[in-house]
């Protein structure tokens, strides 16, 4: 995930300059700000969807382009089946 985000930010990068303006809209999650057992990679790629979102808005931003960190929290979902949803379950 981390290297799709960071080669399409060099793709829109030139264009922007170009055009002093842009906004560049970057999601990680909660798991970019901390940490829990058994999700290290997964961790690893949010606090660097973090750290290069957070550089990036400092250096683009006397260009007139504005980068925005989405860092949704949990919410109920049943991606790997009902059991996951817990007291949520809606059936």
């Amino acid at each position: 995930m981390f290297w799709g985000l960071s080669d399409l930010t060099r793709e829109v990068l030139p264009t922007l300059r170009k055009q002093h303006s842009g906004h560049i809209v970057n999601v990680s999650s909660i798991g970019g700000l901390t940490a829990f057992p058994a999700f290290g990679y997964y961790h690893a790629t949010k606090f660097a969807v973090e750290g290069l979102s957070q550089s990036l808005a400092k250096e683009v931003q006397p260009l007139g382009i504005n980068v925005t960190l989405v860092e949704p929290g949990a919410f109920r979902t049943d991606w790997s089946g009902p059991v996951s949803c817990g007291p949520y379950r809606n059936d």
